[in-house]
């Protein structure tokens, strides 16, 4: 009877295990637990490294956002600079600073353009969209910002997104009062140019001896691209003369 008992509790305990194994095994729910793939986990978890089941991170919805910048590519910056269009071509986005992507090298007269130069402001000489420009002359002078140096009109302009409003500039003269002309747009720059700008619009101004913003109002212009994103230009005048024109942060806007 003593010998029957004692087999009677190792059966029972033998049975226990069992038990206690299969809860063991059914366990791939709690973080922590042996896995050897994803599998082996609830859902939402993994199998990390480790050999342990832990939570995914995901956020359980099923968009590409991987990055959580709020728009659906793969990197860290919803607002880039430029999107691409139809063709493949870059499309630069509003607002934009003009020096960023045109040439000041434009350099227009109605005597030599060789009696115009430009440098950088001498206030702050590390500042790229600071320029100072000196024209000496009695004829007509001024500056355009082209797209590719050198092209007035032969090569396509830059492409730029829709829904420019106006163009915004701080300008001033060191030869102040100075009658100027502020130019976006460029028309007729040559006899046919194949890829001239649809529109060209300009403001008369004053400048003075102090920084002053302008806006030219373009919320009436259509385009796809531009050549000639922005000119300054000064009339003839009766004697030949130094001028001084400083010309500072031009961008588009929306």
């Amino acid at each position: 009877m003593k010998k029957s008992a004692n087999q009677l509790v190792v059966l029972f305990s033998f049975i226990l295990g069992l038990f206690a194994l299969s809860l063991g095994c059914s366990g791939g729910d709690d973080t922590g637990e042996g896995c050897d793939n994803n599998s082996d986990c609830a859902d939402g978890q993994i199998c990390n490294a480790d050999g342990e089941c832990e939570d995914s991170g995901g956020d359980g919805d099923s968009d590409a956002d991987s990055d959580g910048d709020g728009d659906t590519d793969s990197d860290s910056d919803s607002d880039s600079d430029s999107d691409s269009d139809s063709d493949g071509d870059e499309v630069v986005k509003l607002p934009f600073y003009v020096s960023d992507y045109y040439d000041n090298g434009g350099f227009m007269s109605g005597g030599s353009p060789n009696d115009m130069s430009a440098d950088e402001c001498p206030e702050d000489p590390d500042d790229a969209r600071c320029h100072m420009f000196t024209w000496t002359g009695d004829e007509w002078g001024g500056v355009f910002w082209l797209f590719g140096n050198g092209n007035w009109g032969l090569e396509p302009g830059m492409k730029i997104e829709p829904g420019a409003t106006e163009v915004v500039v701080t300008a001033w003269a060191e030869t102040a009062p100075q009658e100027a002309r502020l130019i976006v747009g460029m028309q007729h720059p040559t006899e046919d140019p194949p890829h001239e700008d649809p529109f060209e619009v300009y403001d008369e101004v004053t400048l003075t001896d102090s920084p002053k913003e302008y806006s030219i109002d373009i919320s009436e212009e259509t385009y796809e691209s531009i050549v000639g994103a922005f000119a300054w230009s000064v009339p003839e005048i009766e004697e030949k003369r130094e001028v001084i024109v400083y010309i500072k942060d031009v961008q588009w806007k929306k």
